[in-house]
C-alpha cells in the first residue's frame, strides 16, 4: 500500500500519565487570559507602520539573503504581493516539514530585524496585558505563495496545542499583505472549535485524521470557518484553541 502522507499525527501531544493528561485538560478547558482581558476569543488592533517598518525591512531581508534578485525585485516595484513572480522554483518549493526555503531562511535574521520585531513586542502587544509576559524569542516567519510545488494534501486544520504549545500560550498573527479569500488564513471561532476538539474526546491524533479523512468533519471545519480579512498594519490575538488552516499566500509573522 502506499504510504499516505498523515501530516502532524505522529507529532501531536502525548502525555505520559493519567495525572499529566488530567492536569492538561483541565488547563484547557480553563477561561482564557484572553476573554477576561478584551472580553473576546480574538484581539484586532492597529499598529504604526511608519513606526514599525516590517514591510520595507523584510524587504531589505529578502534582499540581503540573496533569496531574490534584486534587479528582478525591483521590476515589481519590491512589492511582497508579487514576491512569488521574482523567485525560482527551489526557493518555493515546500520540503517534508511543509516549509520553503525562504521560510527556512528566517530563522536566523538580521539585528535590524530582530530589533524591529522586539520594539513590536514592547510598544504593541505588552503594553495590553497588566503582568509582564513571555514571548517567542525567534518569531515565526512563514512565506506561502500560490501553487507552490510540494504542497500535496488537502487543507488541514490544526491548532498549536496539539502540536504541543501551552493552552495559556496566545498565537500573534502579523500580516505583511493585505489578506482576503484564499489569500488569508481560515479560522474558526472559539466555540465552533471547542465543539469539534471535544468531539475527539481532546485526543489530537484522532483530531489529526478526521481533518483529513473524514469528509463530515472537514465539511463542518470548512463551513464554520473564514478567512480573515486584514490590511498590513493590522494585527489579530488569538486564543491558542481555536482551529486555524494555513494561508495558500501570505506573507506573515507569528509570535
Amino acid at each position: 500500500m502506499k504510504n499516505i502522507k498523515k501530516g502532524h499525527m505522529g507529532s501531536t501531544i502525548k502525555f505520559s500519565s493519567a495525572k499529566d493528561n488530567e492536569l492538561f485538560l483541565k488547563d484547557f478547558h480553563k477561561p482564557s487570559r484572553m476573554i477576561e482581558l478584551f472580553p473576546s476569543w480574538k484581539y484586532q488592533e492597529n499598529y504604526n507602520i511608519n513606526k514599525i517598518k516590517f514591510k520595507e525591512v523584510i524587504i531589505e531581508e529578502l534582499i540581503l539573503k540573496k533569496l531574490v534578485d534584486e534587479l528582478i525585485f525591483s521590476k515589481v516595484n519590491y512589492s511582497l504581493e508579487k514576491l512569488h513572480l521574482c523567485l525560482n522554483l527551489k526557493n518555493k518549493t515546500l520540503d517534508e516539514s511543509e516549509q520553503n526555503k525562504i521560510s527556512i531562511s528566517f530563522y536566523k535574521t538580521s539585528k535590524i530585524l530582530n530589533d524591529l520585531y522586539i520594539n513590536f513586542i514592547n510598544d504593541v502587544i505588552s503594553p495590553l496585558f497588566k503582568e509582564d509576559i513571555f514571548y517567542q524569542v525567534i518569531p515565526t516567519f512563514r512565506f506561502h505563495f500560490p501553487y507552490q510545488a510540494g504542497y500535496k494534501w488537502n487543507d488541514r486544520y490544526h491548532t498549536d496545542i496539539m502540536l504541543g504549545h501551552p493552552p495559556f500560550e496566545n498565537n500573534i498573527w502579523v500580516p505583511f499583505t493585505n489578506t482576503y479569500g484564499n489569500n488569508s488564513m481560515r479560522i474558526t471561532p472559539y466555540t465552533e472549535s471547542m465543539k469539534l476538539i471535544n468531539s475527539c474526546n481532546v485526543d489530537f491524533e484522532v483530531f489529526a485524521e478526521k481533518t483529513q479523512y473524514d469528509i463530515d468533519f472537514m465539511c463542518d471545519l470548512k463551513k464554520y470557518s473564514y478567512p480573515l480579512e486584514m490590511n498590513y498594519g493590522e494585527y489579530i490575538i488569538l486564543i491558542q484553541n481555536v482551529c486555524i488552516v494555513r494561508s495558500t499566500m501570505i506573507q506573515m509573522i507569528r509570535v
